[in-house]
């Protein structure tokens, strides 16, 4: 993939021109910049485990290790550690050398870029939800999206339209305090074990929809093998059914009206919870 960034609308004023190299086992996260002209290296990446303490549970999110910045990034060139606040965003870059800060990112409830400081505060892109950031336009790049964090909101509609909700270009529902987005198509919660248990739950079941959870057969564009892919949201007010145990779990059915008004059994959502919980009678209206 090869990208010019420009610095203004003059197509003479181009900033760099560069190709990224991927990782295809990672959903293409891009783990070495190089300049388009002569493939030279600019930047390389690091990766380890995402907010689900797995290499993808999360679609990287909470999981950039390091950044090196090389010569052509002049007096900010070397090694920088990235450190994230609770959901997944990059805060800082300090230095490998002597763990001296080079870096600060300061965000708005949506992500939009308050301040940036620091001698390579400019030259790392991975900030918010750990996504690739445009320095002209502060877009963010997601796999599946590109998000706007001035106005909140994605520059395309939602693939699902309205299952996702009234607001086709809306952003995890408005709330970026408590949930994020792993690829640019679902909301999950940001609290690491909440998404650990959702993608546990996920995959105890595959191909089952349950509530707040969705298993999905993919073939990866990458090496043409099917894998799973999870996704986490919330759904609308569901209300119980009918509970089945199973060993010493319980599956419980529920009806969801918004989703299934004419009550088919066919399209029940399900939950799995220990049977030492029980069934809640209703799940919360969270969109």
């Amino acid at each position: 993939m090869a990208v010019r960034r420009f610095g203004s609308s003059d197509p003479a004023d181009h900033l760099e021109d560069l190709k990224f190299l991927s990782d295809p086992l990672l959903f293409g996260r891009h783990v070495v910049d190089l300049n388009a002209s002569n493939n030279v290296a600019v930047r390389t990446y690091v990766w380890g485990l995402d907010l689900s303490e797995r290499m993808d549970g999360a679609g990287g999110v909470g999981g950039f290790l390091w950044v090196t910045l090389h010569t052509a990034s002049g007096p900010a060139a070397g090694t920088h550690f990235a450190a994230y606040d609770g959901s997944g965003n990059v805060v800082a870059l300090s230095a490998a050398t002597d763990g001296s800060p080079t870096a600060c990112y300061e965000y708005g409830p949506f992500g939009e870029p308050i301040r940036l400081s620091g001698p390579a505060a400019a030259n790392n892109p991975f900030r918010f939800s750990t996504k690739r950031t445009d320095n002209t336009t502060d877009l963010v790049l997601y796999e599946y999206g590109i998000y706007q964090a001035n106005t909140g909101s994605w520059l395309s509609k939602d693939p699902i339209e309205q299952l996702g909700g009234p607001n086709l270009y809306g952003f995890v529902n408005n709330n970026p305090i408590l949930f994020l987005d792993r690829l640019g198509l679902a909301r999950v919660p940001c609290n690491t074990k909440a998404l650990a248990a959702c993608i546990g739950r996920c995959l105890d079941f595959a191909g089952v929809h349950f509530i707040g959870v969705k298993c999905e057969m993919e073939r990866n564009p990458w090496t043409l093998g099917l894998y799973w892919r999870v996704y986490c949201d919330s759904i609308t007010k569901c209300y119980l059914v009918e509970s089945i145990p199973f060993g010493r779990m319980l599956i419980c059915k529920y009806n969801c009206p918004a989703r299934n008004p004419t009550n088919d059994p066919a399209k029940y959502a399900l939950m799995v919870v220990p049977a030492v919980e029980g069934c809640p009678a209703t799940m919360p209206d969270r969109d």
